[in-house]
């Protein structure tokens, strides 16, 4: 947002990267490949089942 001119990567990659917050609570949407996360809580911390079978 401050860059003159930047692209964003959702602009770039429309549907790969997705917010938590808004779409992956319950499951993460199909061509999701990033999933984006508020500075807290950690996504260790968050309950969904889907990041305690992909969080490393």
């Amino acid at each position: 947002m401050i860059v003159e001119n930047a692209e964003f990567l959702q602009d770039i990659y429309p549907t790969q990267i997705s917010d938590f917050v808004f779409e992956c609570k319950q499951s993460v949407p199909k061509n999701t490949r990033i999933v984006t996360f508020p500075r807290m809580p950690k996504p260790d911390s968050y309950p969904a089942e889907w990041i305690k079978e992909y969080w490393i």
